[in-house]
């Protein structure tokens, strides 16, 4: 191999080296548990090595884990097959991750090498765009389905370019359609890239090569179809059954997307505005991919940078299709958005990742475009009017493409490293609580915590979160209020005798709920009595007998803040 041809793959190793030196700064072991997600992933893990099957070990009941599909914690089951001790284990399942990651950078590369309009240092740039982005950078330090799906999925797209091909070879549509399938096992987000690949395939009339990648994913789609109707129903058990809303609603989290969605749906209005926020999430976080922060909390100037940003995505994803040819991956993407917009989600940029590659190409490709047509305009024999009004547009897009150079550089890891040593001050105070739980509880003690199942993992107690507040709450002041009345239900249905309080146990709730979640905690754990506190006071436990016993006379104070729903005050 000549070394002209040999230099993209040596500038790309070294886009590899700075990827995963970015990780390992940050320090990722600190954000276990941030997501709750990675816990639950990691937990299910645990029970599927000790020959438990797929099930939620941390949740009272141990109902089957119905919410994910469980390729991703199959392959975590083999960390804990080959080392058992947690949290040391932690950084062999961050390395799967950051493994799974870097096939999706190379993966990049060979994807935007393979696009009409870039040749190979453009390549290399937006490759090292996406590889050293904020949002790549902080799900590949995490225990979490995100790069692992990524890799799959534009693996996936990537592969089905040349399967769908009218002269490709069966071997190929073959791989194509498992790897589809690999994908679903993953995410179920999976079935919609599957869908717009198999349109892909009707459009091109590739009969032969379609039919053979759809017959090498029925089994996965089947499997998944077969999983979802024979999985018992996860039911409470019968002593918790007939617990308030407040923990139904969390059990429902715990254990159905469909069931959480359903909850929402309190009426046509929510649904809408349900809709209606994602679709603005939507638009507004495909160009945030690049110009998130960039300006602040100046709304104006923030609507026209994401306006333009976003005109110039779809400008040149339409402009570079029609030049190469419309691949699987243009049709896999509207099937994905229509997905996500029936997700109530609004952290919507981590489910673009799969497209991250795409999207930036397209960002690129648009920007040259239009700089090109900028630049005829304003040397081309025209009014001095039009050249003026070309050059202050050309001006503009000097200064949000520096911008956007400048919030990619700056913006975003500092943020990150901040977190990390946060999360890791106040880990060590949590530690401290667990093992305060592990010497002073019996083992069958039951706690409600933010971080309920880092606690399982820590002191092999069960728990369940305090809450679960229906996204419905976040359209409906009701709602919201109604869910927080409930804020004990959980841990009088699960007999918990312990309410452990930290100060980011409203950190993973929608922005507007935070302040009055903030308050309902305060007001409870007031009249709660304090079993410990951390060395640095941040992290306590209560003792809850007045939650599971407010019939007693020594509760009746407590009654009212503990039961604002009920009318316990009223029987003393």
């Amino acid at each position: 191999m000549s070394f002209r041809r040999a230099l993209p793959w040596g500038i790309l190793a070294g886009i590899l080296i700075v990827y995963v030196g970015s990780i390992l700064r940050m320090h990722p072991e600190n954000f276990f548990g941030m997501t709750q997600d990675d816990t639950i992933y990691f937990s299910s893990a645990k029970a599927l090595a000790d020959g438990r099957g797929y099930i939620l070990p941390s949740v009272p009941g141990t109902p089957p884990a119905t919410k994910y599909p469980v390729l991703y914690p199959w392959i975590l089951s083999w960390v804990w097959r080959l080392n058992p001790s947690f949290p040391a284990n932690l950084t062999d399942a961050i390395r799967i991750t950051i493994a799974f990651g870097a096939i999706f950078v190379a993966l990049t590369f060979y994807f935007l090498r393979s696009l009409k309009g870039l040749n190979d240092s453009e390549a290399l740039l937006l490759t090292a765009v996406c590889a050293l982005h904020p949002i790549v950078l902080g799900y590949s330090g995490g225990v979490l389905t995100e790069m692992p799906f990524s890799a799959v999925a534009l693996a996936t797209m990537v592969v089905a370019e040349k399967a769908l091909a009218r002269n490709a070879n069966t071997s190929t549509a073959v791989a194509g359609g498992i790897l589809a399938g690999l994908s679903m096992l993953l995410r179920i987000l999976g079935l919609p890239i599957a869908a717009g690949i198999f349109i892909a395939g009707i459009t091109r009339r590739a009969w032969r090569q379609t039919a053979i990648w759809s017959v090498s994913v029925a089994p996965f789609f089947g499997w998944l179809v077969w999983r979802t109707l024979t999985s018992a129903r996860a039911i409470p058990p019968p002593g918790m059954a007939v617990a308030g809303p407040g923990f139904q609603q969390t059990w429902t989290f715990y254990t159905s997307y469909i069931g959480m969605r359903k909850l929402s749906m309190v009426s046509g209005h929510v649904v809408w505005e349900m809709l209606l926020s994602q679709f603005i999430y939507l638009l507004a976080h495909v160009p945030g991919l690049f110009i998130s922060s960039m300006f602040g909390e100046h709304i104006m100037p923030w609507f026209l940078g994401t306006l333009v940003v976003l005109g110039t995505i779809v400008f040149g994803l339409v402009q570079q299709a029609r030049l190469g040819g419309w691949q699987p991956i243009h049709f896999a993407l509207p099937f994905y958005l229509a997905a996500i917009l029936m997700w109530d989600y609004p952290e919507i940029k981590r489910f673009l990742i799969p497209f991250l590659p795409l999207i930036a190409a397209s960002l690129w490709y648009g920007g040259k475009e239009i700089a090109r047509e900028l630049a005829s305009a304003i040397r081309a024999p025209r009014p001095a009017f039009e050249r003026a009004f070309a050059a202050v547009l050309g001006v503009v897009a000097i200064a949000l493409a520096l911008g956007m150079a400048w919030n990619f550089v700056f913006s975003g890891r500092a943020e990150m490293a901040k977190t990390s040593e946060d999360a890791a001050s106040l880990l060590v105070e949590k530690k401290e609580a667990y093992e305060w739980l592990r010497a002073n509880t019996p083992p069958d003690a039951r706690v409600v915590a933010g971080e309920d199942v880092a606690l399982y993992l820590y002191t092999g107690r069960q728990a369940m979160s305090h809450l679960t507040l229906v996204p419905a709450g976040a359209y409906d002041a009701n709602q919201l209020r109604e869910d927080l009345d409930h804020m004990t239900d959980v841990a009088r249905a699960i007999g918990a005798g312990y309410w452990m309080a930290s100060p980011d146990d409203s950190s993973k709730q929608r922005k507007a709920a935070k302040p009055p979640l903030e308050i309902r905690f305060a007001g409870i754990e007031s009249v709660l009595p304090e079993l410990f506190r951390s060395s640095g006071g941040r992290v306590k436990i209560y003792g809850t007998n007045c939650i599971l016993h407010p019939e007693e006379a020594a509760c009746a104070s407590a009654d009212r803040t503990l039961f604002p729903a009920s009318n316990f005050n009223s029987s003393h």
